[in-house]
């Protein structure tokens, strides 16, 4: 069976491959002018050519040229093109072995490079097995043993080669990762660790496959078997800061491992690697079997409340042919109270007579039981399960310490009220116990016989701390789910080495974010505002604020104009910062010639713009992404003697060269090419363009 290797195809042609694209070879093939005074001083078209090529094959990929190497016939065409010789000249180069090979030596005298020898073995898979640490993926792990060679001016050895030292570099990192895990582990842990391979009669199974195998459904005994897990995995005893001697990415894949692979293949494994595995098991099994028990006792305590208000509902439904016939009896007797009224009869005689005193008192049961029933709180209904909340409410507070901020203290106190009661045996609860209920209709539930009631205080107490672990009120340590809040952020430092992981410009100084309008500004031409949401807003003197102390510190020119052109021409802002612009400019922007305005007025830092037609096209490419930004029949009008078929007909020809930032981050015409003559003035000039929307 082949060895597997530490790369695919696709990671081996972009590591080793000699490119064939324009931008690879322009980046990696690229000759100096000592280059290329070193190459011509060769003698004949035929040896400059050769020893070119492997000047360039020892930079990159880096092995130099091999014996019976092909040369792709674009590298050879690009160098000869530098050289000024014929590509086809390489096919007589190498005829004498020796010239290549002096070639070769002399190359690597100049590069300050030298051969690859048994002794680097060790160092390089020492520098692959600190890439290792970290991941067990084989791009990144041969990239620094490429990046090590580099580094030591060692030319590259064979791809295989490098790939072996790659793998044992790897092997090395699981090693070390496992040594250190398992050397954290005493004496009893380790027992205790070991044994968890071992079938137990009781369980039936191994312990190992009975913590595994952790039950879904919620109820009262599955609950328990949770709870008994839990008990189980914390009494190895392990520390969760074992977990902080090994990489996460290490650690991980030890738990991965672990998680899956059945008992007796767990045997098989080295003893180190072993323990290491199921260490990390047994702490990734504590916290998910503590976030399953939460998450059922959440489910369980909310069934109780669910089953309640069904039982209700049904019970309503049940009455509804009694509620009718009490209906029926009240409009009887309304009516013979009105008669008795209206003849001045005795009301209580004619209610006899037409109802009956009889059917009024036989009624009078019926009508308590269903105002009781309407007046009843879920409380009461949820707190007829008591018994089945017992079953597990005792294990369940014993096995969590829950803590919340200063506005949940009261639910702890009354949580370890609880707690205490059923460690001492209690059934009575003091006079003095918290409240930690929200609605005052609880409060005078439990104490509406002048004592507490233990059934429905008990379940209170649960029902609001489901509520507060639910909220992230009540936080428990130990846990994935039901963690503090702030233990989802990253600490700072680890914040900023993740910012500057980001595909966009996201920098922190004293702990903020760099504006990155005000940062952009100073690298642009021009920067255009669209304010109209500022006025729809009413926020247009925090506007001139913001412009004059943020975007204006050594940035360019300012053209602010939106939809609505005549309204936003009054905060143009000058050159100089200040909101009174002057009244040229201002009589341009009205006018809708921004590249008049753009004209007359200098460049911030050169003083000068530097081409009157890269001006006019840095312009127009501001009107056409206003026209996508705002719409097209709107920059249209803006722009003096342009019309809607004119724009629509330069939007099809052209495209706009901004950079976009603001709600939208949009980038505009993303998708459309620039002319070549846009293309060549924005090249040669150097226009940029800003558009903070």
């Amino acid at each position: 069976m082949a060895r597997r290797g530490l790369l695919n195809d696709a990671e081996r042609r972009e590591l080793f491959e000699i490119p064939r694209h324009e931008a690879g070879l322009i980046r990696h093939y690229t000759l100096s002018a000592n280059d290329i005074e070193v190459a011509i001083g060769r003698y004949g078209a035929v040896n400059r050519l050769g020893f070119g090529v492997q000047l360039c094959l020892l930079r990159h990929p880096g092995f130099g040229l091999r014996v019976d190497e092909k040369v792709p016939e674009e590298l050879l065409a690009y160098i000869a093109y530098q050289l000024g010789v014929s590509p086809r000249s390489f096919d007589r180069y190498g005829r004498r072995s020796q010239t290549r090979q002096d070639h070769g030596r002399q190359i690597a005298s100049l590069l300050g490079l030298r051969a690859f020898v048994r002794d680097d073995v060790t160092r390089i898979i020492e520098a692959a097995g600190a890439a290792a640490w970290s991941t067990d993926k084989g791009l990144p792990i041969v990239t620094a043993v490429v990046d090590a060679l580099r580094a030591d001016r060692i030319i590259l050895p064979s791809p295989d080669t490098i790939e072996r030292t790659g793998l044992a570099g790897r092997a090395r990192a699981r090693k070390l990762a496992a040594a250190l895990l398992a050397s954290a582990l005493d004496e009893r842990q380790r027992s205790r660790i070991d044994a968890l391979l071992v079938n137990d009669p009781a369980l039936r199974s191994s312990p190992l496959s009975w913590l595994r195998d952790m039950p879904e459904s919620p109820s009262t005994g599955n609950l328990n078997d949770l709870l008994d897990r839990l008990a189980y995995v914390r009494d190895i005893g392990l520390d969760p800061s074992i977990a902080d001697l090994v990489h996460e990415y290490r650690f991980r894949q030890f738990v991965r491992e672990g998680s899956v692979a059945p008992a007796f293949l767990l045997s098989d494994y080295a003893q180190n690697r072993r323990r290491a595995t199921l260490a990390a098991v047994m702490l990734d099994l504590e916290t998910r079997i503590a976030d399953a028990a939460i998450s059922m006792f959440d489910k369980l305590v909310g069934s109780l409340f669910t089953r309640a208000r069904r039982g209700q509902e049904r019970r309503y439904q049940a009455t509804t042919r009694d509620v009718g016939q009490l209906m029926r009896l009240f409009g009887r007797t309304i009516d013979a109270l009105t008669a008795a009224r209206d003849s001045d009869d005795d009301p209580v005689a004619l209610v006899d007579e037409a109802v009956g005193w009889h059917r009024l008192l036989a009624a009078r049961p019926q009508v308590e039981a269903l105002a009781e029933l309407t007046g009843e709180d879920m409380l009461v209904a949820a707190a007829g399960k008591y018994a089945t909340l017992r079953r597990f409410a005792p294990a369940f507070l014993a096995a969590f310490t829950f803590k919340a901020s200063a506005g949940g203290k009261t639910l702890i106190k009354a949580v370890e009220l609880l707690r205490d009661l059923n460690r001492r045996n209690r059934r009575q609860v003091p006079d003095d116990a918290p409240m930690p209920f929200r609605g005052r209709r609880w409060r005078q539930l439990v104490r509406e016989g002048g004592t507490i009631d233990r059934r429905l205080y008990e379940t209170a107490v649960l029902a609001t701390l489901r509520d507060g672990l639910r909220a992230g009120d009540v936080w428990v340590d130990g846990t994935r789910n039901y963690r503090r809040f702030d233990a989802y952020l990253l600490p700072k430092q680890q914040a900023a080495a993740a910012a500057a992981d980001l595909p966009v410009d996201i920098r922190l100084v004293d702990d903020e974010p760099v504006d990155v309008i005000a940062d952009r500004a100073h690298f642009a031409d021009l920067i255009v505002l669209p304010v109209d949401g500022w006025f729809a807003c009413g926020l247009i003197s925090q506007a001139e604020s913001r412009l004059s102390e943020v975007l204006l510190r050594g940035a360019g020119p300012i053209l602010a104009i939106g939809e609505n052109y005549r309204r936003s021409e009054e905060v143009v802002i000058g050159l100089d910062g200040s909101l009174a612009a002057s009244n040229a400019f201002k009589s341009y922007v009205r006018m809708g010639l921004w590249a008049r305005a753009r004209l007359h007025f200098v460049h911030a830092v050169e003083d000068h713009w530097p081409d009157r037609e890269a001006a006019i096209s840095s312009m127009m490419d501001d009107a056409l992404a206003y026209a996508h930004r705002f719409g097209r029949r709107a920059v249209a009008h803006v722009m003096a003697g342009s019309t809607l078929d004119a724009m629509n007909r330069i939007i099809q020809e052209t495209g706009a060269t901004a950079a976009v930032l603001g709600s939208n981050r949009r980038r505009l015409f993303a998708d459309r090419r620039l002319t070549a003559t846009t293309k060549k003035l924005i090249r040669d000039n150097g226009m940029s363009v800003l558009i903070v929307g």
